[in-house]
């Protein structure tokens, strides 16, 4: 009987029952460098990242009911340094496109992964979005956090540098992503800027997309966005390193 995975959003038939975590990473990334492929859990909530070494059966590709899982590719990540793209510039005018790109992205995010969750986004900046109640992997403590993405000015040419979440979350021991002020020219690398975040009770979460792996579509229409990576890219990034410890 043919095996099928769901494959950024196509139906892919594998070649057996027991498909080697190197063959699906090379079907999800097409072998291009600077590429990770990802794989959700069989309740939808959670993305980890795929193990070139581990044989994956018909059941990991099935959420109860029979509805497939998504495996995908999202752009590599990084730690810092020379590897990062440009931190990008911060609450300052951006233009026309941009705005409206990021609407978009939001509204349609919102409708999708968060449903139901009344998301704090201000439309005529485009500066910030706070998701109210992001579910935290197992072993963090609480169940939910609050989230924010800043988004660069020069947003989608350049991601969001990190992502910011409550200060009162208590992750894993040995996570190490987390901290009291940003890095390497993010929002809150400065003195005063790192008062505000701290008088709003966030916390900055290291996670770079890795210079040269962010590829957002060219934009004949806004609507274009969907073609390349965008805010879907980046919150399967954030699910993806949330659940890991490197």
């Amino acid at each position: 009987m043919p095996q099928f995975a769901k494959i950024n959003g196509k139906l892919v038939e594998l070649s057996s029952s027991r498909v080697k975590g190197s063959e699906l990473i090379e079907y999800a990334t097409g072998g291009n460098p600077g590429r990770r492929a990802i794989i959700s859990d069989t309740r939808g909530v959670h993305n980890t990242r795929i193990d070139p070494h581990r044989y994956y059966r018909e059941s990991d590709f099935r959420k109860p009911g029979g509805k497939p899982v998504e495996i995908r590719s999202m752009p590599e990540r990084v730690k810092g340094a020379s590897e990062i793209y440009p931190a990008g510039t911060y609450f300052k005018p951006r233009s026309d496109v941009s705005l409206k790109v990021i609407t978009e992205q939001v509204l349609y995010l919102a409708g999708h992964l968060f449903n139901g969750q009344d998301i704090t986004y201000n439309d005529k900046s485009g500066h910030t979005m706070v998701i109210p109640n992001y579910k935290l992997p197992r072993g963090w403590s609480p169940k939910t956090t609050s989230l924010m993405i800043i988004f660069p000015v020069e947003y989608p040419n350049l991601p969001p540098n990190g992502f910011y979440i409550s200060k009162n979350v208590v992750a894993p021991s040995l996570h190490g992503h987390i901290y009291s002020r940003a890095y390497n020219n993010g929002y809150g690398s400065t003195p005063k800027e790192q008062q505000e975040l701290e008088r709003l009770g966030w916390v900055w979460y290291c996670a770079h997309v890795a210079n040269g792996s962010w590829h957002p579509a060219k934009l004949k229409r806004i609507s274009d966005w969907r073609h390349g990576d965008n805010l879907f890219t980046f919150f399967s990034l954030i699910s993806e390193v949330m659940n890991s410890n490197v």
